[in-house]
């Protein structure tokens, strides 16, 4: 009967520091989730927009990476982080 109590009782102790551990290592995993959620938002082009930057396109929907590539008299579209503004190229500097 004593053998039965004690693997009973280690038994019970080895649940114990399985829960234990599992806990841990889900609240470190959560921690790192968010750690990498953050990340990822800070990358977020929505989130460069609500820092004062906007994506110039044009009306096809393809955005300019250069100055260059606006040319004169061209209606471009201006995406910002609370919409959209219609502007027209005066003359492209860069």
């Amino acid at each position: 009967m004593n053998y039965i109590n004690d693997r009973r009782m280690l038994l019970d102790y080895q649940r114990d520091r399985l829960a234990h551990g599992l806990t841990g290592a889900m609240g470190r995993e959560r921690e790192r989730f968010a750690r990498l959620a953050a990340a990822l938002d800070a990358l977020s082009p929505l989130k460069v927009l609500g820092r004062g930057y906007a994506i110039p396109q044009r009306s096809d929907g393809a955005v300019l990476r250069s100055a260059k590539e606006a040319m004169p008299g061209e209606t471009l579209l201006l995406r910002m982080a609370d919409g959209k503004v219609s502007c027209k190229v005066i003359e492209p500097a860069g």
